[in-house]
């Protein structure tokens, strides 16, 4: 068993999600409805102190659901607090790369900070959380197809099984892939009768809209890599989607993986975004 913080009190999570559940017309639908205001997170990474900060903000701008592209565990050091408030909230959450390898033991296609962590974080989730996290699947689309989320690649790519999951779409990317990623995009969109398309995994936010439908990448909450330190969540259902960032207590988050010995490196590349 890994060395774990003192938790949250219970009641403090509570508080949060009835502040978030408590405005507009705050729902937990199973499938996405384009009705109302929806706030979209992704990679999460157990860090408490960024999806508080969103939450809080989402809280003040008033949804009416949420959804999550997944990687709500990994690198970060309150995996089992980031889970209840995801599981209270209750709206569709995928599968991410980290929940899978969490799940999956045998899974190491991470570099050697998040094989470092995947083990910890596993050692450390309770079994309410692991059980949520077993409930998760790889893709989520509603019945009339106004939306598809995953955390990687919306399709099958080839024979790749974890293409869902563990595929980088870059449309805007500077390494290279942007112009093919890009095209991909606009031709699923076109093709495919969704009208939204919900991925994470990137750590990097755009919106990228195709003839009146929109391909959306949150950024990550809890471990942004575009030189933005903030967490960063996109909001939709409101005029055209935007991407918001949320300024958060960081060095609560670096402190805490200090604390627990989780390897610096990760601490360090919140204060910088990278």
């Amino acid at each position: 068993k890994g060395k774990m913080l003192e938790r949250i009190p219970q009641s403090e999570l509570d508080d949060l999600v009835a502040r978030v559940s408590g405005t507009g017309k705050f729902k937990r639908p199973a499938q996405f409805t384009q009705e109302g205001r929806t706030a979209v997170i992704s990679d999460i990474h157990s860090n408490y102190w960024a999806l508080k900060a969103v939450f809080e903000n989402i809280s003040e701008v008033g949804v009416d659901q949420i959804l999550c592209a997944g990687d709500v565990i990994g690198y970060g050091p309150r995996p089992n607090e980031c889970c209840y408030l995801l599981q209270r909230l209750g709206g569709p959450t995928v599968m991410g790369n980290h929940e899978f390898g969490v799940l999956n033991q045998d899974y190491r296609n991470f570099d050697m900070y998040g094989n470092i962590t995947v083990l910890w974080t596993a050692s450390v989730l309770d079994k309410s959380s692991l059980t949520w996290l077993r409930s998760l699947y790889r893709s989520h689309g509603d019945h009339k197809k106004q939306l598809k989320m995953v955390h990687g690649y919306p399709e099958d790519k080839g024979d790749n099984p974890m293409s869902k999951i563990d595929v980088y779409l870059f449309p805007t990317d500077e390494i290279g892939k942007g112009k093919q990623d890009k095209e991909y995009i606009e031709k699923y969109l076109s093709n495919s009768g969704v009208n939204i398309l919900v991925t994470g995994h990137t750590h990097k936010p755009y919106i990228l809209p195709v003839n009146g439908k929109y391909a959306i990448n949150p950024g990550s909450v809890g471990q942004p890599r575009d030189g933005d330190l903030r967490a960063s969540y996109a909001l939709i259902g409101d005029g055209e989607p935007r991407i918001i960032r949320v300024d958060y207590a960081v060095y609560e988050t670096v402190w805490e993986i200090k604390k627990l010995f989780l390897p610096r490196y990760l601490a360090d590349r919140l204060a910088d975004g990278k």
